[in-house]
């Protein structure tokens, strides 16, 4: 695809289609060296941490999520999502010091034991999916404004 045509189907396409053809030019999330969690584009990361508390709330975020928590509230900030900034920021505070555990390189069944530690279960995070469902529509809208108002960011580079 040339970029003039990259950009002419910006124009056109439904809100999700500008998304998913942005984030079709960005390399996959990779292991960051230190944490281990998934990083990329901030859109990739939104776009999955979206999908997944979408798929199963936010304990299932915090129990098969590859990026860090503590990073998403940022991510949102910077397209313009701060209310979904503050929701994803109320559910880490539910953690003892404001801190989701720490997932690294263990296995899933550790990993599983140090969340049920912490006492809370996916009822406690029932509230804030209920809200962030109703926030959750205003995803593909803001990411797809600032692809279409930053076109040179994104794409092939013809």
């Amino acid at each position: 695809m040339t970029r003039r045509e990259f950009e002419n189907l910006l124009e056109v396409a439904h809100e999700d289609d500008v998304v998913e053809l942005a984030m079709s030019y960005f390399p996959p999330m990779a292991p960051h060296l230190e944490s281990t969690y998934l990083v990329g584009h901030p859109i990739q990361m939104i776009w999955d941490a979206d999908a997944r508390i979408l798929a199963g709330g936010f304990w299932h975020y915090f129990s098969t999520g590859l990026t860090n928590p503590m990073e998403m509230p940022n991510q949102f900030v910077r397209y313009g999502l701060d209310e979904l900034a503050a929701l994803f920021t109320l559910a880490n505070d539910r953690f003892e010091d404001a801190m989701p555990p720490f997932r690294g390189t263990k296995p899933q069944e550790e990993f599983e034991w140090e969340l049920a530690q912490t006492g809370l279960t996916e009822a406690d995070f029932v509230p804030h999916l209920t809200i962030y469902r109703q926030l959750s529509r205003e995803i593909p809208g803001q990411l797809a404004s600032y692809i279409r108002a930053f076109p040179h960011e994104f794409g092939p580079s013809d």
